[in-house]
């Protein structure tokens, strides 16, 4: 059994396991946000197809069944829609994870990046007791992810140089962090786990 829940929810947003049921709700949120996908994301530098996207989900299934990164759709509780991807995955050591996620180009600036990596903070901390630092990494340049990072009151620890892989990047990336004794003062909920 996965360390993490299969869903989690804040009442407005519901992170539900990647999973083949929403194969074409995912590669249609793909279609829609491609210009910004491929602008940020190194894995969005080909064309992606349900073909090609059955094979990532594979991989996001291996990942969870493994516990090596558990990876979400994340879906608009009041009308059911996927709007995106969250990830918390493993970093070399055992007390590090980090946070990724994108959100389709038609539903950003809602909260719902915010939102999702809320619930992996409180995931990682509340399921994974080896777990103290949780980051955030994206570049410079993305403003959005600075301020979702921000948001959530991660410390912006450094800027790293970074091989330039995707059109947006500039070669420069920012490194946030939260660590369990901050987030678990500051935040004393824990996320609602929904019966599978």
């Amino acid at each position: 059994m996965a360390l993490l829940p299969q869903r989690l929810s804040d009442g407005f947003v519901e992170l539900r396991r990647c999973g083949f049921v929403d194969l074409e709700s995912a590669v249609d949120a793909i279609h829609e946000s491609w210009s910004e996908l491929h602008h940020w994301l190194v894995s969005f530098q080909e064309e992606v197809t349900q073909d090609s996207y059955v094979r990532v989900i594979d991989d996001y299934v291996r990942g969870f069944d493994e516990d090596q990164d558990w990876s979400y759709f994340v879906v608009d509780q009041d009308d059911a829609a996927l709007v995106g991807v969250a990830n918390l995955y493993r970093l070399s050591g055992p007390e590090r994870v980090a946070i990724g996620y994108w959100v389709r180009t038609s539903r950003t600036r809602r909260g719902y990046a915010s939102r999702a990596s809320r619930l992996l903070v409180d995931s990682a901390f509340s399921c994974l007791p080896m777990v103290n630092i949780v980051e955030i990494q994206m570049d410079v340049t993305n403003l959005a992810s600075v301020r979702v990072a921000e948001k959530l009151g991660f410390r912006c620890v450094s800027e790293i140089k970074r091989e330039i892989m995707a059109p947006g990047q500039s070669g420069r990336g920012f490194l946030w962090e939260m660590d369990r004794a901050t987030w678990t003062s500051s935040n004393p909920a824990v996320p609602s786990i929904l019966a599978d």
